[in-house]
């Protein structure tokens, strides 16, 4: 005859189990995101920031040096963004047309354009609190 007690038990086990393997997936899976995202990094960057050369790997994404990301997406077909789009950058040749930028710098280019040379050459502001530091009195205070 069926045992219910015993079923119980079984199910039991097995959402244990099952809770154990999807956390490790998870971790793998996050890993794998991770060493994708350092291979592209790396691939059209080496692993920083073009203009800054900012190595944070967490702030770190690609450019489309002409702006033209809408465009090449619409072209393409390719919907994705982030890990989808490194997996396919991955399996092609190297493009010339894109370039690694951290999240500072991408601001800044929207705002003063393609041209490095006339983006604002004074020392960025760090803003604690009420009151902004130079960077080297925010390195004092820090540091």
């Amino acid at each position: 005859m069926y045992d219910v007690n015993k079923r119980r038990a079984c199910c039991r086990a097995y959402q244990k189990r099952s809770a154990k393997y999807r956390a490790k997936e998870k971790a793998k899976n996050r890993q794998s995101r991770h060493d994708r995202k350092v291979a592209v990094m790396n691939l059209y960057g080496n692993g920083s920031c073009t203009f800054c050369q900012d190595d944070d790997i967490a702030v770190l994404s690609l450019d489309h040096i002409n702006d033209d990301g809408v465009k090449d997406r619409r072209i393409s077909g390719f919907k994705g963004m982030g890990d989808p789009f490194y997996i396919q950058l991955l399996k092609q040749p190297k493009r010339e047309d894109l370039q690694v930028l951290c999240m500072s710098c991408q601001f800044r280019k929207r705002k003063y354009g393609r041209d490095f040379s006339l983006w604002p050459k004074g020392r960025r502001a760090v803003v604690s609190g009420a009151r902004v530091f130079s960077l080297e009195e925010y390195a004092r205070k820090v540091g």
